[in-house]
């Protein structure tokens, strides 16, 4: 799959040299292989013009757009939710499913408008929990033989991925994203030769996963951190959000003219936003790979020189330095205020990568972070919930869950265990 040799490069002195090293490029080709996508579909999306284009669809107005209708579905899930339950006091479910079942229908019918997502989940969970093996480098015989039902399921969402953005076209363009639109509009333009209809349902599904395969998992994270935080703590950020996004993340809809008004409030919720950080400093785990395409010499922090040779591939794990005592102190305990403004310096701050940097940094990472607000809004503001097992155990001696060893290096891995909650809604 990659390069014959491999170097890893974990010191944060000397990472940022190789990310926005000209050197360095992205080895498309291994990427494609996850989703079916040939690697001219992805690659159409890393040239400047291009990257421009649908970057800029993640952010500003645009952005603000995307916001206001998550808010509006991750709401309408919450209402079906409670009509479910109407004759039930306490719900109990696992803590990651409970954050499945807020993000995966409102990012979706966000993104893609008016469809049933829940059509197509159990296949969407199966390819999401083992996406990793499409990354080892089997031969095609193995996956035939041993992951068929993996294929099968891929392919399913591949096909309704497609079909489902190419028919009744008036109704989705009514519903869709903007930015949805945009790219499937952009691969249609390219002749059938060079992009076919399943490279284009191929890159729906690297982008549906994208939208969803991480920021799930942060999700029950900064939960699971939150939930063993202090009531005052808790009261804090409960009374910043009824402040400043209240009536966003009320039941009621609002006017349209005022919902991007309440999407900028988000950024004046700096306790949230710093316990949404922290969290991510904690659990972020994304390697960045890179391949060299010229004979490149890196300057190490003990002064001596990395020889790199051409072809060679570049693992960086820029996420090393979230852990650097000198960098963060008391770098594995949770402070929900480390990342307060008034409490960082420079260093922490150009230490703090979840979303990777350089040129290829996430273009999705405000979109990202605002759909992590959103969900912790939404749920300390309608929801009391609680850990079901050992509820009355001090929450300094509740066991972190482990990561999903198989899922570190692709951004945020998910639990290896669940944590059992019960919810109830106000």
């Amino acid at each position: 799959m990659f390069s014959k040799t491999m170097t890893f490069v974990t010191d944060s002195h000397y990472w940022n040299q190789i990310h926005r090293n000209p050197s360095f490029m992205l080895p498309t080709e291994e990427m494609a292989k996850a989703f079916d996508a040939n690697s001219l579909t992805l690659g159409l999306f890393e040239t400047n013009d291009l990257a421009h284009g649908y970057v800029r669809y993640l952010q500003g107005k645009e952005l603000k757009q995307l916001t206001a209708k998550l808010a509006q579905h991750i709401r309408q899930t919450l209402i079906s939710k409670r009509l479910e339950h109407t004759h039930s006091n306490w719900i109990e479910c696992g803590l990651f499913k409970f954050s499945h079942m807020l993000i995966f229908e409102s990012v979706i019918k966000t993104l893609y408008g008016d469809i049933d997502p829940l059509s197509f989940e159990r296949e969407y969970r199966m390819f999401d929990s083992n996406i990793h093996l499409f990354l080892y480098p089997y031969p095609a015989f193995i996956f035939k033989q041993f992951y068929s039902w993996l294929i099968k399921a891929k392919n399913f969402l591949i096909e309704q991925l497609y079909q489902r953005q190419h028919q009744d076209q008036d109704r989705l363009n009514e519903t869709r994203s903007l930015f949805v639109k945009m790219i499937n509009d952009l691969m249609c333009e390219y002749p059938e030769q060079a992009i076919t209809t399943k490279d284009i349902g191929s890159f729906n599904l690297a982008l549906l996963w994208a939208a969803i395969g991480n920021t799930t998992p942060a999700v029950y994270w900064t939960l699971f951190y939150l939930l063993n935080e202090s009531t005052e703590t808790m009261d804090l950020i409960k009374q910043e959000i009824n402040q400043y996004l209240s009536p966003l993340t009320g039941y009621d809809d609002i006017e349209e003219d005022d919902k991007d008004h309440r999407s900028d409030q988000l950024d004046k919720c700096i306790y949230l936003d710093s316990a949404i950080n922290e969290t991510l400093r904690l659990v972020a785990t994304a390697m960045i790979i890179r391949r060299c395409s010229s004979d490149t010499k890196i300057i190490l922090s003990n002064t001596k020189t990395l020889e790199i040779p051409k072809n060679e591939t570049v693992v960086l794990f820029p996420c090393a330095s979230h852990y650097d005592p000198h960098i963060f102190k008391d770098p594995f305990v949770y402070k929900y205020d480390r990342f307060l403004p008034t409490n960082l310096d420079v260093k922490q701050k150009r230490s703090f990568l979840p979303f990777g940097g350089g040129r290829f940094v996430c273009p999705g990472r405000y979109m990202a972070k605002n759909t992590i607000k959103l969900s912790i809004a939404f749920i300390l503001q309608h929801l009391e919930i609680e850990f079901l097992d050992n509820r009355h155990q001090a929450s300094e001696t509740r066991k972190i869950p482990d990561f999903q060893i198989s899922r570190i290096g692709y951004g945020i891995a998910p639990p290896r265990e669940e944590h059992k909650i019960r919810y109830r809604f106000r």
